[in-house]
């Protein structure tokens, strides 16, 4: 009688375990791919079209912002980075604009970390305050400008967007101003990091 019930038992759970197995994750394993697969379609589809509608380094709209302090002649460049860029060239005393346009993966968090390490480098060497990068609110995902250096830098979470100031003799809030304002041309939709 125990051998039968022993039998029993074995013949179930291997049954049971058989069918649960085989049935079940079956049957499940093709809705988790079609739930997960088309949103990372769309969502690729979406950055592609996003970066597609992005100004150029020599967007012909910075071209007109700067023509108002003089004629203005953009060329454009490849930086060491590989990022697509543009030199603003302008006569008679405007001023002289370097545009970055960093694609790289991850700009927030390369941003994010340039500003620290800076920041780092102005208190370990007891550099003057002024040295040290302000923050900038209301502009893509934020933004910080380097008063030193005369440069910008911004993301919109797709490209890493750096405004450097080379010449005119502007007063510095109004050379930070004028880099915010081609910033803005340079910035798409924001699109948010994990954990932003």
């Amino acid at each position: 009688m125990r051998i039968f019930i022993l039998a029993c038992f074995l013949v179930a759970t291997l049954a049971g375990c058989g069918s649960a197995s085989g049935g079940t994750r079956t049957a499940t394993a093709p809705t988790q791919a079609a739930t997960t697969g088309p949103p990372a379609t769309t969502s690729v589809a979406a950055t592609t079209t996003s970066r597609s509608r992005l100004a150029s380094a020599c967007s012909s709209r910075a071209r007109r912002v700067l023509a108002r302090y003089g004629s203005v002649h953009g060329s454009p460049f490849t930086a060491s980075s590989g990022a697509e860029s543009c030199h603003f060239e302008s006569s008679g005393g405007g001023p002289g604009v370097v545009v970055e346009l960093d694609s790289a993966p991850q700009p927030y968090v390369r941003m994010e970390r340039e500003q620290v390490e800076f920041w780092q480098n102005v208190e370990w060497s007891h550099a003057a305050a002024r040295a040290s990068p302000y923050p900038i609110t209301g502009l893509g995902l934020g933004g910080y400008w380097f008063p030193l250096q005369r440069r910008l830098l911004t993301t919109d979470g797709v490209r890493l967007i750096t405004i450097k100031m080379r010449s005119g003799s502007s007063a510095p809030a109004a050379r930070k101003s004028l880099a915010t304002r081609l910033a803005r041309i340079y910035l798409g939709p924001p699109v948010k990091p994990p954990g932003y």
